[in-house]
């Protein structure tokens, strides 16, 4: 028999590991794209299966199993996943940091070397994110801690503070929820409802972190989600409106017009003949 004691000096590095704010699993179906966009959190991607590609303000990044692509807040990215092997990853938003590193917009490692143990991070992620029992929300943000570190290890960047401050974690609250809501009648009134906020406090600082308003913003994301039916169905215009969450046909066509500078017939006529 043997023991092998260590002791831990008060010497540890502390490690800013900024605030979890969220964790979302993606997998889809296909070829798909999301709308370039940005956040006020710093997201970190863990890729667990299939092929993509991130697009990083002007840089195009080819992502795949084991790949961990940290994007710094406030820098503008879009996701791509392949058709034939359907893109699926993890996605942590962190609050209160960004990363240290040459090019300031992103970090990307691959943690194939590390396959067993990440395997087993995804598992539990997903169980405990299925399971939802009262210590759920600490086991995620230790393991979340654990890939992080790995991250640091692997990439040799520093986190550091970042002024993320509550007002713009509301803000990306509210971002969240109409681009899950798109498609329900969303007002100023029913969003701050929603999220306990001040209507007047919640569009100013909005607009101020955005440069748009609310509004402006869940048009654009609906505009989004009816170019890809319009491309990829045969619904009819009016039920396309009415799936995205526009109260008419007629000013859906208005809106659709103005954002694409074409009719949603003329962009549905030209772009199925493309294709």
């Amino acid at each position: 028999m043997s023991n092998r004691t260590y002791y831990l000096s008060d010497k540890i590095e502390d490690i800013n590991y900024g605030e979890l704010v969220y964790v979302a699993h993606s997998s889809y179906e296909g070829e798909w794209a999301s709308i370039a966009h940005t956040h006020v959190l710093c997201e970190m991607f863990l890729v667990i299966g299939g092929q993509g590609k991130v697009y990083i303000e002007d840089q195009e990044i080819d992502i795949g199993p084991y790949d961990f692509v940290a994007v710094n807040p406030n820098v503008k990215h879009r996701e791509v996943s392949s058709e034939e092997n359907p893109l699926e990853y993890i996605v942590f938003g962190v609050g209160n940091i960004s990363i240290e590193m040459n090019n300031n917009l992103y970090s990307k490692v691959s943690f194939l070397s590390l396959t067993k143990k990440v395997n087993f991070y995804t598992e539990e992620i997903l169980n405990i994110y299925d399971r939802k029992n009262k210590h759920h929300l600490l086991m995620i943000q230790n393991i979340y801690e654990l890939l992080f570190l790995e991250f640091l290890k692997l990439s040799g960047n520093k986190a550091v503070a970042s002024i993320t401050q509550q007002v713009m974690r509301e803000c990306s609250q509210a971002k969240r929820y109409m681009e899950a809501h798109y498609a329900e009648n969303i007002s100023l009134d029913y969003l701050a409802e929603e999220l306990h906020l001040n209507k007047y406090y919640l569009s100013h600082c909005f607009t101020k972190t955005y440069g748009m308003s609310l509004m402006n913003y869940l048009t654009s994301v609906r505009i989004q989600v009816s170019k890809k039916l319009l491309i990829e169905s045969d619904y009819n215009i009016a039920s396309i409106a009415n799936s995205c969450g526009f109260t008419s046909q007629s000013y859906f066509s208005q809106c659709f017009k103005k954002i694409v500078h074409m009719t949603p017939y003329e962009y549905r006529k030209k772009n199925k003949h493309s294709k």
